[in-house]
């Protein structure tokens, strides 16, 4: 394992901290924490849209990378709106949220962010993060 962090994640269906029995896989996944932006619980909730990417490897075997958008819904915090999003296969796997006035600002921002982040993570992986929709390098995200 080079990467710890890439696997740092826990599928499941529904988290309670107080219990964790009867748990099952599923498609949203709890992480560690981390101080910027995160969702309280972790989890980006009921899941609107969904992306497959690939990370290449050095060998030229192809890598999941899944990212997942969650629902707008009214900010825990803040006046607005928050949207919760998820890359799962490369970087640290935590939810972000995007934030706005009304729920298309939050989806916007969270896409936006999105964006930046995958971006970002394509740098740090040397250009290898793939997604078979678009042209070689584009990954589908302002």
């Amino acid at each position: 394992m080079d990467n710890p962090d890439a696997l740092a994640c826990t599928p499941i269906e529904e988290f309670s901290p107080q219990s964790n029995a009867g748990l099952q896989p599923a498609d949203v996944f709890i992480v560690g924490p981390e101080p910027e932006e995160l969702m309280e619980f972790e989890t980006v909730g009921e899941i609107i849209a969904s992306r497959m990417l690939h990370l290449i490897d050095e060998n030229g075997n192809k890598r999941p990378v899944s990212v997942f958008v969650g629902t707008p819904r009214p900010s825990r915090s803040d006046p607005g709106y928050e949207c919760p999003f998820q890359i799962i296969g490369v970087g640290n796997q935590n939810t972000h949220v995007g934030r706005g006035r009304d729920s298309i600002q939050a989806l916007q921002s969270a896409l936006t962010l999105l964006g930046a982040k995958l971006h970002h993570l394509n740098d740090e992986v040397g250009g290898r993060l793939n997604w078979e929709g678009g042209a070689p390098g584009d990954l589908g995200f302002p």
